[in-house]
């Protein structure tokens, strides 16, 4: 019983390239899109832009198995490059979630939570009240009618 994992790097707007080109290319595609990039009010291009595609036995993540599946193995994923990240740059990242337990039972949402302690400052947005539960130190604050407040 042997799992074949595959991770494709998908470029939203760099489909051609090879490694060493990657920084000039998107270097000349940030310089032609700033004017547009400022009217849409968005960055059009960048690593935030492109995503992973992943098959497990060949078969698409995404497609073939559940939600709940793809979101452990978003989170698993995440966790991974924050491993990482501060292993070998040694720094403590800002991570944003926003409701990326939604999926999830109470019982994987708490495995994942531990996952991510001590590794990153996290900000964390929900709409499920028994989420703060999750977080031991959490400084929690609510939005209503367009008005942040804490707690």
């Amino acid at each position: 019983f042997s799992r074949d994992l595959v991770i494709h790097y998908k470029n939203f707007a760099l489909q051609e390239h090879d490694n060493e080109s990657y920084l000039d290319i998107l270097s000349k595609k940030l310089e032609d899109s700033i004017e547009k990039e400022i009217m849409v009010g968005y960055s059009l291009y960048g690593p935030h832009r492109d995503d992973f595609y992943i098959t497990i036995n060949e078969k698409s993540l995404f497609s073939f198995y559940s939600r709940g599946i793809n979101r452990i193995f978003a989170i698993l994923f995440k966790i991974a490059q924050f491993r990482k990240l501060s292993t070998e740059h040694r720094c403590f990242p800002v991570l944003l979630m926003d409701d990326a337990f939604a999926e999830l039972d109470l019982n994987m949402k708490k495995k994942m939570v531990c996952l991510l302690d001590g590794m990153a400052q996290l900000f964390y947005t929900t709409v499920l009240e028994e989420d703060v539960s999750l977080f031991s130190d959490a400084q929690v604050f609510k939005m209503k009618k367009g008005v942040l407040t804490n707690g």
